[in-house]
């Protein structure tokens, strides 16, 4: 143990991830610290860590201590999310593939983007959204973007070289057919915009948007317009009525988050409210040890998750009282 009480003295007072290793030099376990070195030295500080188990079984088997100094706790956070997919170590929730549940991607790498389902996230400059555990929001929220906001849904690669006729979805007014050169790019990206806030929850935004639209084109006697954006409205409002007394808050933007464990595996559920609606739920099978308990495990499935995360809410309502310093990394991102 010489050699782990060298390590301690020389753990830096900065944030950072460690990296606790055996004997063979595999990483067992790694965490993140706002200060590193009282994190790190508080496992071996002969105390019982309420919420943290694993600590005093791993401790026998620590050999060697690293650490990577970050900038910020920020960068710690995803750091050791990222270092925990790619080693998974034996001490370490370990986050089950989730690609069995569908995602909406907006294709924006494209001049006139798609909202397609995919079963992947990759890091290639498209938007998405999910993942979604009903697949009837996914038919219902593809419909409304070619709807409301006219969002295409064939696979042509566009612009085309040379423009062709408007397809069925044209005529249908699904389609404002950019593949004829009927709708300049400038113009689609606005639609796509707005269907991007629909994707994110921002209903109530677009909404009202559509309402001070309608009453200007009322005003200004263009009465053609003010219908249109009544329409909208309209097929906004009968696609979410179920949905209207979820909050008495419209502001509320709030994640309801539990986890439950059985053996070896657990379930976290995320309950998701977005400007007072229930927006959606999401949920991930974890892998775990016996002596995690769920405050653990919780810990590191917000880490794994609030890291990829498109967007943090203000409010996280948990079941368990996380650890302070968990706490406090969290409410700083």
């Amino acid at each position: 143990m010489d050699s782990i009480e060298k390590r301690l003295l020389e753990l830096p007072a900065r944030p950072g991830v460690y990296l606790m290793k055996d004997a063979n030099g595999t990483i067992i376990y790694v965490g993140k610290a706002k200060v590193l070195s009282r994190r790190v030295r508080s496992y071996f500080d002969g105390r019982e860590k309420p919420g943290h188990r694993a600590a005093t079984l791993m401790l026998p088997h620590i050999r060697n201590i690293d650490w990577i100094i970050t900038e910020t706790e920020e960068e710690a956070f995803i750091l050791e999310a990222n270092l925990i997919h790619k080693h998974k170590p034996i001490y370490n929730v370990r986050q089950k593939d989730d690609k069995h549940f569908p995602y909406l991607a907006v294709t924006m790498r494209e001049d006139f983007p798609r909202v397609i389902v995919t079963r992947s996230v990759r890091s290639d400059g498209n938007l998405y959204f999910g993942p979604f555990v009903s697949s009837w929001a996914i038919h219902v929220l593809i419909d409304l973007t070619a709807r409301l906001f006219h969002i295409r849904e064939c696979t042509l690669k566009l612009p085309l070289k040379t423009p062709s006729r408007p397809c069925l979805n044209y005529h249908m007014g699904r389609c404002t057919a950019p593949c004829a050169g009927l709708c300049s790019k400038e113009d689609y990206a606005q639609m796509v915009q707005e269907a991007i806030r629909l994707l994110g929850g921002k209903r109530d935004d677009l909404m009202r948007g559509w309402q001070q639209e309608m009453e200007m084109a009322s005003q200004n006697l263009d009465f053609e317009t003010a219908a249109k954006k009544r329409d909208l409205i309209l097929a906004l409002e009968a696609s979410n009525t179920h949905q209207k007394a979820d909050a008495s808050d419209a502001s509320l933007k709030l994640d309801v988050i539990a986890v439950r464990r059985n053996k070896t595996f657990a379930t976290a559920v995320i309950l998701e409210y977005r400007e007072g609606v229930f927006f959606g739920r999401r949920h991930y099978c974890l892998e775990c040890r016996e002596e995690q308990d769920e405050t653990e495990i919780l810990c590191e499935m917000l880490s794994g998750w609030y890291s990829k995360a498109i967007m943090i809410p203000p409010e996280i309502a948990l079941e368990n009282t996380l650890p302070e310093e968990d706490k406090t990394l969290l409410e700083e991102e």
